[in-house]
């Protein structure tokens, strides 16, 4: 984006503290998150992540005994589909892009709040240790790997593990024999849940 709006300048000009509030800046910021990030790209993976969800779900079933249409209300637990800071890191690693972006991202597209924007964003650390642990961020220059070393297999069952003590569906020695299994330390990863699990 920065390149196409550059063009016509002498030199490219990445953005920087004395440069953001220009207009053609701004500009060219909103299209490259438009275009890094798309929206309906977003919305696809939280709901492949089944997180952001309505609180509640309605649907009619119908009753054969009865011979008539019941309504049936779904309140799914509102904790499984809060947005995480491991959910933030999975998203910046899939889109290639900065953690903070994609947090900016998921409130640009309303899928988060305000607060919860800043709370994402104070948790930066634990969902980068999350990629760090699973070996999809370069230790030395925070930038994601171009060769994945975990299989896909290990990476998601770890994810499924800390969901899962996310939902106190599994205690937490039973998340560390799953962090055992994988060969990943228990004590990278539960940083990182235990920020999943505040409010």
């Amino acid at each position: 984006a920065h390149a196409l709006i550059d063009r016509d300048r002498n030199i490219a000009e990445p953005t920087s503290t004395a440069n953001r509030n220009d207009l053609i800046e701004k500009r060219a910021n909103a299209f490259a998150s438009e275009f890094l990030i798309p929206a309906a790209g977003v919305y696809e993976t939280l709901e492949r992540m089944q997180k952001g969800s309505p609180a509640q779900a309605s649907t009619w079933i119908w009753d054969a005994a009865a011979d008539e249409a019941v309504h049936h209300e779904i309140r799914p637990d509102l904790v499984a589909h809060r947005i995480s800071a491991h959910d933030v890191a999975l998203l910046a690693h899939e889109y290639q892009v900065s953690y903070d972006v994609a947090a900016i991202r998921l409130k640009d597209i309303d899928a988060i709040r305000k607060n919860r924007l800043e709370l994402l964003l104070s948790q930066k650390e634990q969902g980068m240790q999350l990629l760090r642990a699973l070996k999809l961020l370069n230790q030395d220059t925070e930038e994601g790997n171009g060769e994945e070393e975990q299989p896909y297999l290990v990476r998601q069952l770890i994810l499924l593990g800390i969901e899962a003590l996310r939902r106190n569906k599994i205690s937490t020695g039973r998340f560390r024999e799953i962090c055992n299994l994988a060969d990943i330390p228990y004590e990278d990863l539960m940083p990182v849940v235990i920020a999943g699990m505040e409010e």
